[in-house]
């Protein structure tokens, strides 16, 4: 017995374009000259690799991107000597008649972790700019971010003392406790030198030493 399977080839559209993306209303925001957003061309981003406090070397990278056909370049500013060299790469670029709008992507803290004293010292020196709906906004996603940190199963967060609840029915009450005290306490201690490692990386950012 046999059977005959018809299979009517149909287009994926009815017109050509709908098969167009369609790309969202925004703000036209100009980058050193460069307008993004809008209707405006998509365009092309490249960031270097080097050590940006090496300028001669970041700037011949850049240089080099930019004729490759790069019109954003971002460099990495991690410390004072890379943002002190920012000037001298783009005095070096024109120099060479480029024109490459040169973007920050900055990376302070202790290994790009900030503590309380970093936070603060950040806060305070953004909030001329935030404005106070801003800082609202800022205060609301530091409160979530905490709420979730909270909800980790690591000793002695409330996270963790769910997860010795679960332990305790694994391990029965009396051994229960007693692991728990013990990861309570190794939890503390680890979280106490963390605070205190990033702490001291605060503290020396203020006064411009690198760690």
């Amino acid at each position: 017995m046999s059977r005959e399977l018809n299979v009517v080839a149909r287009p994926a559209a009815d017109r050509p374009d709908q098969l167009r993306p369609v790309r969202r209303s925004t703000p036209s925001v100009s980058v050193g000259g460069v307008l993004v957003g809008s209707a405006h061309p998509i365009v092309v981003q490249s960031m270097t690799n080097t050590d940006t406090a090496d300028a001669a070397g970041t700037a011949a990278q850049v240089a080099h991107l930019a004729r490759a056909g790069s019109q954003l370049v971002r460099v990495t500013v991690n410390n004072d000597a890379a943002a002190a060299a920012i000037p001298e790469i783009v005095q070096r670029l024109a120099d060479d008649g480029l024109t490459t709008p040169i973007v920050g992507d900055f990376h302070y803290g202790s290994g790009g972790v900030a503590g309380p004293i970093g936070i603060a010292v950040g806060v305070s020196a953004a909030a001329s700019q935030l404005g106070f709906v801003g800082l609202l906004h800022l205060a609301a996603l530091l409160s979530a971010n905490l709420a979730v940190l909270n909800l980790l199963p690591i000793p002695p967060l409330d996270g963790g003392r769910v997860a010795a609840l679960f332990l305790r029915r694994l391990l029965g009450e009396v051994r229960g406790r007693r692991v728990e005290r013990q990861l309570v306490t190794a939890g503390a201690v680890l979280m106490l030198a963390l605070f205190a490692w990033i702490s001291l990386g605060d503290i020396l950012n203020l006064f411009g030493v690198e760690r």
